[in-house]
C-alpha cells in the first residue's frame, strides 16, 4: 500500500482534476496539471490488487482502518467525464 498526498491547496467550491496513475509499484497524483507527486508501494503487490470493494471518497467503518490514520471521507462531489458520481458514492458510504 502506498498514500500519496499532493501538496498544493485546493480552493473549495470549484471542481478540480485529479488523475491517478500507476505502472507496477510505481504510482502519481496529479492535480489540477501541476507536477505530478510520485510514490511507490512496497511488498509483493504490483498492481491494483482488489480483494474487497474499492472505495472512492469514503469508507463505512473507519474503526476498521484506523492504521490508515483516516477517520473521516471526502466532502464534496465526484464527477467522472461529463456525469456524476454522486449516487454511486452515497451507496457506497461517501459523504457530502
Amino acid at each position: 500500500m502506498a498514500t500519496i498526498r499532493h501538496p498544493s491547496i485546493l480552493n473549495l467550491g470549484e471542481f478540480h482534476t485529479v488523475r491517478l496513475y500507476r505502472n507496477l509499484t510505481q504510482g502519481s497524483l496529479v492535480v489540477d496539471g501541476h507536477p505530478p507527486v510520485n510514490g511507490s508501494s512496497q511488498g509483493r503487490f504490483q498492481g491494483l490488487d482488489l480483494n474487497e470493494e474499492l472505495y472512492l471518497g469514503g469508507y463505512p467503518n473507519y474503526a476498521a482502518i484506523s492504521k490508515t490514520g483516516l477517520s473521516s471521507g471526502f466532502v464534496g462531489e465526484m464527477k467522472a467525464g461529463d456525469g456524476s458520481v454522486q449516487g454511486w458514492m452515497d451507496g457506497a458510504g461517501g459523504e457530502r
